[in-house]
C-alpha cells in the first residue's frame, strides 16, 4: 500500500516493496543500501536493524512516535550514538501500527477492538486505524448488528486467506449463527457485577455480547449523534472485550476478562497523524543534510536529534548527537 501510494504521488519513484519480519533479512541485503531509514514500531525490530546497520556502518534515519511527541535522529558509528546506547522506558503502552492484519496478543485484539468503536459510533477520524471499514457498515439496515459481525469475522478474514492462504492458514471464519448456537448460559454475560467482569466466557457468548452491547451503543448514537468511548462506561467496556475476544478467537489467541480488558483499553495512546508527518519530514529533513555532508558540500553532517513536544512553548527540543555508550557492546562490526 505504502508503495502504490508513493507512486502515485511521484510517478517517477523507482520502489521495491518487501512484506516480511525484518529479521529475515541480513547482512548481504542492508550492505547495498546507503542510507537507511527506520519507521518501526517496537523495540525489538529498532534492536536489530541498529545492530545491522552499526556492522555495516551504515546511517540509520531512526525515528518513532508516541501520541503526540515523538523524535527523530540520525545514528551512525562514529558520529553519534547508536540506537541501544540509551536505556529504553518500559512504558506500558503499545504499538498500534501493526494490529490490523496479524495480531500475535491479547492487547493488539483490544487495541483493534476500540478503534473499531470509534469506526462504529464516533465521528469520522482520519487518524483511526480501521475508518476506511466504515463505509462497509450501513446503519440504516435492519439486523445491522448481524451485518457488521458477517462484515468483521467472516468477510474480511476470508480476504486475508485469499490473500495468503499459506500465512493465514490457521485463521478460523466466524458464521453467526453457528456460534451463537456455542453459547451456553448467556444471559449472566449482560449483568453488571464483579464475578462477570473476572469470568471468560465461551465465542459464542462473546457473539451473544458484541451483538447485544453494539445494539445498546447504536441507539445511543441516534439519540446522542455519535459516542466516544470511556473506559469507566460499562457498556463501552462489554463491547470491546466481545469484539477483542472473538478476534483473539479466530486468530487462536488467549482471551481477556473485562477487568483484563478494561486495563489495555484505558492505556492505549493513539496514532497522531500530524505527529507522523512532522517526525517524517524532520527525518528527511536529517538525511539530506547528511548526504550534503557526503557530497562535500558542507564541512560538518550539522545532525541533530530532534524530539518533538507536547508543548506550546517549546514544540520541538533539538540537542547535538549524543556520544557512544562505552559499555554498550556494538558487536559484528564489518567493514565493507
Amino acid at each position: 500500500m505504502a508503495k502504490s501510494t508513493l507512486e502515485s504521488l511521484n510517478p517517477s519513484l523507482k520502489i521495491t516493496a518487501f512484506q516480511a519480519n525484518i529479521k529475515e533479512f541480513g547482512i548481504p541485503f542492508f550492505k547495498d543500501f546507503d542510507v537507511v531509514f527506520s519507521a518501526l514500531d517496537n523495540q525489538e525490530a529498532r534492536t536489530y536493524l541498529n545492530s545491522m546497520c552499526v556492522a555495516l556502518n551504515k546511517p540509520l534515519l531512526e525515528a518513532g512516535t508516541t501520541g503526540y511527541i515523538g523524535q527523530a535522529m540520525l545514528l551512525k558509528r562514529g558520529i553519534s550514538r547508536c540506537y541501544d546506547c540509551e536505556p529504553k522506558v518500559q512504558n506500558k503502552t503499545y504499538p498500534v501500527c501493526t494490529i490490523r492484519t496479524l495480531p500475535e496478543k491479547p492487547l493488539h485484539c483490544v487495541i483493534w477492538a476500540k478503534y473499531l468503536f470509534g469506526v462504529l459510533f464516533g465521528p469520522m477520524d482520519e487518524g483511526n486505524l480501521l475508518e476506511d471499514l466504515r463505509e462497509k457498515f450501513d446503519n440504516s439496515k435492519e439486523n445491522v448488528a448481524e451485518g457488521v459481525f458477517d462484515e468483521l469475522f467472516q468477510n474480511q478474514i476470508q480476504k486475508q486467506i485469499d490473500s495468503d492462504p499459506k500465512k493465514f492458514e490457521k485463521l478460523k471464519l466466524l458464521v453467526l449463527k453457528e456460534t451463537l448456537t456455542k453459547s451456553v448460559g448467556n444471559e449472566d454475560i449482560i449483568e453488571e457485577n464483579a464475578e462477570t467482569k473476572q469470568k471468560i466466557y465461551t465465542v459464542g457468548e462473546y457473539a451473544h455480547l458484541f451483538i447485544w452491547s453494539f445494539r445498546k451503543l447504536l441507539e445511543m448514537k441516534k439519540n446522542l449523534g455519535f459516542m466516544s468511548f470511556e473506559k469507566d462506561d460499562d457498556l463501552c467496556i462489554k463491547f470491546v472485550t466481545a469484539a477483542s475476544n472473538l478476534r483473539s478467537f479466530v486468530f487462536s489467541i488467549e482471551l481477556l476478562n473485562e477487568f483484563q480488558t478494561k486495563e489495555i483499553a484505558g492505556n492505549i495512546i493513539p496514532a497522531i497523524c500530524s505527529t507522523n508527518a512532522i517526525v517524517a519530514a524532520i527525518e528527511v529533513s536529517e538525511a539530506l543534510k547528511y548526504l550534503r555532508f557526503l557530497a562535500k558540500e558542507t564541512e560538518k553532517s550539522n545532525s541533530k536529534e530532534c524530539y518533538v513536544q507536547n508543548d506550546v512553548e517549546k514544540k520541538i527540543n533539538v540537542i547535538n548527537p549524543l556520544k557512544p555508550n562505552p559499555k554498550v557492546k556494538q558487536s559484528l562490526i564489518i567493514d565493507y
